[in-house]
């Protein structure tokens, strides 16, 4: 897993102590006949979240993660 980055609106820090909440869909999403699961991350301060498909839950965990990192410039 990666470090995450604090909150981008808020800049709540993901430090050791989890403060953010991650949640799967139970359902699965078929897009172009492959199923996904579906990953929501949100701040548990300003509750700021990112979602991301991905074909496994860790796949799809991973996504947001990277999501949640994206910053621009």
């Amino acid at each position: 897993m990666e470090e995450l980055k604090p909150c981008p609106f808020c800049g709540n820090p993901m430090d050791s102590v989890p403060r953010y909440t991650l949640s799967y869909n139970r359902e699965k999403k078929k897009r172009n006949g492959i199923y996904y699961r579906i990953c929501t991350m949100k701040c548990e301060r300003c509750t700021c979240s990112v979602s991301q498909a991905g074909a496994t839950f860790e796949q799809a965990k991973d996504h947001v993660f990277a999501a949640w990192n994206r910053r621009a410039e």
